[in-house]
């Protein structure tokens, strides 16, 4: 089974490939952070919710990984790919 996430349009065209992207919780407007465990940053990878300050910002590929493993995890599929531009992070 494949699990896909929700991406949030801004309005605009863009591709895939472009831009920087953060996941957002739907239900409590938290977006999830993330830290790698261990000496192998590859090995595992706590996700938590928190504020946007400490979000995750990835390529929308990886945003859209990272939101199916929290679907995966959690079960909750209330989460969205928001795009992180317009929020002094460069692109």
């Amino acid at each position: 089974m494949k699990i896909k996430a929700r991406v949030r349009s801004d309005g605009g065209v863009r591709s895939e490939a472009e831009g920087l992207y953060r996941v957002r919780h739907v239900r409590t407007g938290l977006y999830v952070s993330g830290e790698a465990l261990g000496e192998n940053s590859s090995a595992a990878v706590r996700l938590r919710l928190g504020g946007k300050q400490g979000a995750l910002v990835l390529s929308r590929r990886k945003a859209a990984c990272v939101a199916d493993a929290w679907i995966a995890v959690t079960g909750d599929n209330g989460v969205e790919i928001e795009p992180a531009e317009g929020d002094g992070i460069p692109s």
